[in-house]
């Protein structure tokens, strides 16, 4: 039930302020959210927030490139002080159908580089990895006035950890 709540309280923080969707403009935005995790690592990792910035520096009639800064800080389940920090880079084409006046639906996947930094504290090891993933987006787009806008979005995204999948859904 906490978890459910703390999905549902990012939903209606999670806003951006970036324009509204038009050829020519190049928007920015950032974004607050939820990840949890669908993979072998789900056993070791609690799940984390994440946090991303977004660029959408060509944009086009319902077409868009898009380019994404994330990060998340997932804690180890079973030892105190140890951490797993990800952070990715991505870019990728995002398509968008405007409805009505005010809503848009946007969708697409960015191709992410992924830097992982664990941290042991029982170990005393650092572990440092740099992988390929990639990331599928669905957004949902409520324009509030001229220049300002609120969105949810969900993304899948998978990368390689140590020949493992590192999957999660984010919120």
């Amino acid at each position: 039930m906490k978890r459910v709540f703390i999905i549902i309280s990012i939903m209606f923080i999670a806003s951006n302020a970036f324009s509204i969707t038009k050829s020519g403009d190049t928007n920015f935005g950032i974004f607050g959210g939820y990840s949890t995790l669908f993979s072998h690592y789900s056993n070791d990792l609690n799940d984390s927030f994440s946090i991303d910035l977004l660029m959408q520096p060509l944009i086009f009639k319902n077409f868009i490139i898009e380019t994404n800064l994330h990060f998340s800080s997932y804690n180890l389940k079973e030892s105190s002080g140890s951490f797993l920090n990800m952070y990715s880079l991505g870019v990728g084409p995002i398509f968008y159908l405007p409805l009505l006046n005010s809503f848009e639906i946007q969708s697409g996947f960015h191709a992410n580089i992924n830097y992982f930094f664990l941290r042991a504290t029982e170990t005393k090891k650092e572990i440092n990895a740099i992988n390929p993933g990639y990331r599928i987006i669905s957004r949902f787009v409520y324009h509030i006035a001229h220049g300002i806008q609120t969105s949810f979005d969900i993304s899948f995204n998978h990368k390689l950890l140590s020949s493992q999948s590192f999957i999660s859904l984010n919120i």
